[in-house]
Parts: C-alpha cells; structure tokens; sequence
C-alpha cells in the first residue's frame, strides 16, 4: 500500500496513523525506510508500561516486546518521532504498576505523550475488573505523566534547531506568522504561506512551538 501511495503523483506526504506494534514488523520497516514521502513519525500504541496491566487489558505484547519494535523504528529512521497513548489507572492499577510505567516511559523518551485517565464504559470486560482507581489518584498519576512527556517533547523539538526542515503550513495565527508542522509533526511558525512546504531554518523555541525563518528559495 505505501508504496502504492508513493507512486502518486503530486502526493508530497505520506503520514501513517496510530499503530498496533505488531504490525511494525523489521520487513515492513525496512521497506517504509525505503519510502522517501513517508514521514518518519510512529504513533505506536502502547496503553501501559507495566506488564501486569498490559495483560489485564489482554493487549497482545509485552513493554520488552514493545521496546524491540521502538529500537526496531530507531534503526531505520533518522531521528523518528515516536508518539504514543497511555492510559493511567486502569482498574487493579497499583502504585508499584504505575511506577513501572513511568519508569518504561523515561526508558523510551518518546517525542509525544497522550495520556488519558481510565474512563468506564458499560459493557466492556475492563467494567467487570475489581478494584477500581479513585479519582483524585487517576488525576494525580495522569498529571505526573502529562508533566513527564512535556519534558521529553521539549527535549526533542530542542535536537532541531539550527537545522533546516520542510515545513507543511496549514493556517495564519496571531502576529502574522503561518504555522505548520514538520514531517516529525514537530509544530512550526514562520513567515510561510499557508498550503505550501517551505524550507525553514528553525532558529528558536518556545515550550512547545519552533519559530523559523523561511529560506528563499530553498
């Protein structure tokens, strides 16, 4: 299928969605790094880094499988952004588990984080699971990581500067600069156009934002 899409022509970016681990295979690694247009960001799910939760939620992987796939997209791509979902206090969710997941968060240093509380839907096995999270810990725990992949996201955008990236500009904001993102989804703004890919020098940062200057005729 990607290379299918890369033979469009016109068709200047190629970005994949959220991913199961499974399906990043060192076969379909190898062949996507061929893919010039394919963007090198991976939003890979991963839920938990803790093994014990990750059973309970009956996902099919475990944290020492899922950083394989990790290495795996590092060996292939040049400085990928690795993009991920977790979920904090899933029920039977204990203290030492959580800890296991920040911990396996600090090992992978993923670019982005998603975190979200566990929220009970009816009807689903994870509804019939006893010992329910309280409140006010699933608040505590998702900010703790919320904080955790602000750190890393910052700390990669920073690996950035001084250097030149394409930058796809979507819509003006205030003061007059366009913004956009770059291939690794790192946020851009600039003195673009809304609609085109521009080489921008990304000169400084702004928690989570790059500001650049566009390079005339690069």
């Amino acid at each position: 299928m990607l290379e299918h899409l890369d033979a469009v022509p016109g068709l200047a970016r190629i970005r994949l969605g959220s991913l199961e681990p499974g399906l990043l295979t060192s076969g379909f690694l190898e062949r996507a790094a061929k893919i010039g247009r394919l963007c090198p960001h991976f939003h890979v799910s991963l839920q938990s880094g803790s093994d014990s939760v990750l059973a309970r939620m009956n996902r099919p992987y475990t944290s020492r499988q899922y950083a394989e796939v990790i290495a795996n997209i590092r060996r292939a791509f040049d400085r990928p952004a690795l993009t991920t979902d977790v979920i904090t206090g899933f029920p039977g969710e204990t203290e030492e588990e959580f800890m296991e997941t920040a911990a396996f968060l600090r090992e992978i240093r993923f670019s982005r984080l998603h975190v979200f509380p566990y929220s009970e839907r009816a009807g689903t096995a994870a509804a019939a699971l006893p010992a329910k999270v309280a409140k006010d810990v699933k608040k505590e725990r998702t900010g703790l990581l919320i904080a955790l992949g602000k750190e890393y996201e910052r700390a990669f955008i920073s690996g950035f500067l001084g250097e030149r990236d394409d930058v796809l500009f979507e819509r003006f904001v205030d003061g007059g600069l366009a913004e956009g993102h770059t291939g690794r989804y790192n946020l851009v703004r600039a003195d673009g156009t809304p609609g085109e890919i521009s080489s921008v020098l990304l000169k400084s940062q702004k928690n989570d934002i790059i500001y650049g200057e566009v390079v005339k005729g690069g």
